[in-house]
């Protein structure tokens, strides 16, 4: 699993042996509240530290570092300087060529419809939807979270700072209840929310029914990258070539599906993918073998 965002946050990152793993795990009951003998969780998902930690936890130098890596890694990539300053300026938790791959989606996938992102926090991929979105000249984003840990007027600050309020409009709602009123036609959605198997599953399930033909279902933290269980096990049930999809792929920690019956022939581009997939598998492969933990 990749550990960039969530434990770099706590200051543990747990890359050599259980005993630095143990400190930082105590380090978090601490802040949370928790008897340090807790035991750990089995996974170290970043819907768990989210749940258990102050939204604001950024500022930090490793924060700023990261950052200023990832907008460097999306300039290498086309259309990366358009996502290049939310990447530098937004936290969050997207990879870069997940990043230029959501603004590719956004821009150019063919059809009629608005962008809907379930989950999104701060907004760090709603700026990369919303780029593609303003670049394309093509229909809004809609941001649907009901922002939980506090960062709506982040968000609505980061969407005003990058010039994109008429490309977003924010809903502040349970992503279930908004699609049961939902009436529009939808070009792409982004699943990025609640990341338990029952929340995932009724996020892809009512919006898969919203696709327009020809729309792109995205499943964030869904592939062997991440680790995340609830998302990859969606996944593998939803995302299939079948009587809803006709085609699905993966970049980084997302799965994409495209519904079929449009006609169209275009496929999202993957800018990154070979080069930056394989340096998170052997990174984790590596994680593995060391630490004997994914």
């Amino acid at each position: 699993m990749a550990l960039s965002g969530c434990s770099e946050r706590v200051g543990c990152l747990l890359t050599t042996g259980c005993r630095r793993r143990r400190a930082g795990w105590e380090s978090i009951c601490r802040r949370v509240g928790r008897s340090p003998t807790a035991p750990e969780p089995e996974r170290w998902t970043h819907l768990f530290m989210e749940r258990d930690l102050p939204a604001r936890r950024v500022g930090t130098w490793k924060d700023s570092v990261r950052r200023a890596v990832d907008a460097v890694v999306a300039l290498s990539m086309p259309g990366g300087q358009c996502v290049a300053e939310p990447l530098l300026r937004v936290d969050g938790y997207l990879y870069p060529h997940e990043a230029v791959f959501l603004y590719w989606v956004a821009r150019s996938a063919p059809g009629d419809g608005v962008v809907v992102e379930i989950g999104s926090m701060r907004g760090r991929s709603t700026m990369c939807l919303a780029a593609g979105i303003r670049d394309g000249g093509r229909e809004q984003v809609y941001a649907v979270d009901p922002h939980r840990y506090g960062t709506r007027d982040e968000l609505r600050d980061n969407i005003a700072r990058f010039g994109l309020t008429g490309h977003v409009e924010v809903v502040v709602d349970d992503s279930v209840t908004v699609a049961a009123a939902w009436q529009r036609p939808v070009r792409a959605a982004f699943v990025d929310g609640d990341h338990s198997f029952e929340a995932a599953s009724a996020d892809v399930n009512v919006w898969s029914q919203h696709l327009a033909p020809g729309g792109y279902l995205l499943l964030h933290d869904s592939t062997e990258l991440n680790g995340i269980a609830g998302p990859q096990q969606v996944a593998r049930l939803s995302c299939r070539v079948g009587a809803m999809f006709d085609k699905i792929g993966t970049i980084g920690g997302i799965t994409w599906a495209r519904r079929g019956g449009s006609g169209f022939d275009w496929s999202p581009p993957e800018h990154g993918k070979w080069v930056f997939d394989g340096i998170m598998g052997s990174s984790k492969w590596l994680r593995r073998l060391t630490t004997g933990r994914s």
